[in-house]
């Protein structure tokens, strides 16, 4: 059983990154207990590679990077779609997979996919969506028929170890 203890954080949108760095660094630890006979197949508190996140809303941002940085991962973020093209082009090279709300505001996630997929055409996309009518070919990033990166679309909300694990199966394995 895993239990994640935290705290709601009110009225974030608009902080400064170094703002928001300072309150998740005052944020309690997450405690995760994780017990032998519960554990997926594969360890996925073992991850690899830079994961970006990319969320408007400030306490799933803040939950799923801690969440991704417990798990081995090195996490980017950003807040809306047009800050995420902006981040992903200064480190499209490192960047193994972007996991991405898909209802925000400015631009929305699959928009954002498009774009980024139009600088690097590889780059597997996580799409995370509440709406449960969302369907994966109305998230189609591609501009062609046969796209060399995944996109795929997980509910929210969602079980960690189901989420890391579907993180471990996308990331590219060169990361």
């Amino acid at each position: 059983m895993i239990n994640v203890i935290g705290v709601g954080i009110e009225g974030m949108k608009g902080l400064s990154e170094e703002s928001l760095k300072k309150i998740e660094n005052a944020m309690p630890e997450v405690k995760l207990e994780v017990k032998e006979d519960k554990k997926p197949a594969g360890d996925v508190w073992k991850g690899k590679g830079t994961v970006m996140v990319v969320d408007d809303d400030a306490d799933s941002l803040l939950m799923t990077k801690k969440i991704l940085a417990m798990a081995g991962y090195k996490v980017l973020s950003a807040t809306d779609g047009l800050e995420a093209i902006s981040v992903f082009e200064k480190h499209k090279d490192e960047i193994a997979l972007v996991v991405m709300d898909y209802i925000m505001p400015r631009m929305r996630g699959n928009e954002a996919g498009a774009h980024m997929r139009l600088i690097k055409e590889e780059v597997n996309i996580i799409f995370l969506s509440g709406y449960y009518d969302i369907e994966l070919h109305e998230v189609k990033v591609c501009h062609g028929e046969d796209c060399p990166g995944k996109a795929i679309v997980i509910e929210k909300p969602y079980k960690i170890d189901q989420f890391l694990q579907k993180v471990q199966e996308t990331v590219k394995p060169e990361h």
